[in-house]
């Protein structure tokens, strides 16, 4: 992008509006060097300290710009300057570092794109350009020459940030997260009881809950947070044993409804002449006691546990 510019996407998202609304009607595309959205704007967690380097930056699975810009050599110098500093913490040369999904996402992701972007801003205007400028914008701005869009722009649906939704007007891209499997690589934070934070996406009480009962936690003897630990290996184990045998019984439903009609296929569509457009016929009555039911679900105990 530094050398060639251009617009930039995620192999897996998807194009919802046409490039030419990228940039809206009522500003001179001549005066825009950068095009991006906002991703995360949940400042309220700044304190937070998992949630806190994340809780506000700008969408990186999609954005446009000129070539030769200084906002994107900044990004490459200060990754440099990150990945040797942490060549030397590891003791390792950069191709054998070993990063959690945080590390991934505050040295090179967005956190990273979102540091270098407010930088150069700020250098342009002669002033520090914070994250204030862009919380809960209602329309897009350009600031230092970079047109910010809302976060419906580029990443509506997420559920937080008020993204809003994929039919919006203002929604330009859709990412299916289809090609999202590097985390496994570089897995997050995982609590042995309570989980991963990420999975209460910035829903305040739930991260309130989350924190109080790691905290507990963190305050308990060994012996009792071994307990814990045990139990909910084995809620999971459990759970996985439902999901797979509800699995079992949906394949072997959806085998006996194949062979069903197989064995009793529906009459070809009826063609309706002054229309000339096909009219299905009812399809056969299925026979008593199908599709077969399905035993009653077994009652789990809740997990995680609250103290």
């Amino acid at each position: 992008m530094y050398i060639e510019g251009g617009i930039y996407a995620d192999i897996d998202v998807e194009a919802l509006k046409s490039i030419d609304r990228f940039i809206p009607e009522r500003y001179n595309e001549g005066d825009i060097d950068m095009v991006i959205g906002v991703e995360i704007d949940q400042p309220d967690f700044i304190t937070h300290p998992i949630l806190g380097p994340k809780s506000m930056s700008f969408c990186q699975w999609t954005f446009m710009c000129k070539p030769g810009l200084p906002v994107m050599m900044r990004l490459i110098e200060n990754i440099m300057i990150w990945l040797n500093e942490l060549s030397k913490k590891q003791g390792v040369p950069i191709s054998d570092l070993k990063l959690d999904f945080d590390e991934v996402i505050s040295g090179t992701g967005p956190s990273a794109f979102t540091t270098a972007v407010l930088a150069e801003m700020s250098v342009k205007n002669g002033y520090e350009v914070k994250w204030d400028t862009f919380h809960n914008i209602p329309e897009s701005k350009v600031v230092g020459g970079v047109l910010v869009l809302t976060v419906e722009a580029f990443a509506a649906g997420q559920g937080h940030s008020d993204s809003g939704n994929h039919n919006a007007r203002t929604a330009l891209v859709k990412h299916r997260y289809h090609a999202s499997k590097w985390p496994t690589a570089h897995p997050r934070y995982k609590h042995p009881v309570y989980g991963e934070v990420e999975k209460c996406n910035w829903e305040v009480e739930c991260v309130k809950m989350w924190d109080y009962n790691t905290a507990l936690f963190d305050g308990l003897t060994e012996e009792e947070k071994q307990k814990l630990i045990i139990e909910k290996n084995q809620a999971d184990m459990q759970k996985q044993a439902e999901d797979e045998a509800f699995a079992r019984k949906l394949e072997a439903y959806e085998a006996a409804r194949a062979a069903q009609e197989v064995a009793n296929p529906a009459p070809a569509p009826l063609l309706q002449p002054a229309m000339q457009m096909p009219v299905e016929a009812f399809p056969p009555a299925q026979p008593q006691g199908f599709p077969p039911a399905f035993p009653p679900a077994q009652p789990v105990a809740a997990f995680p546990p609250t103290f």
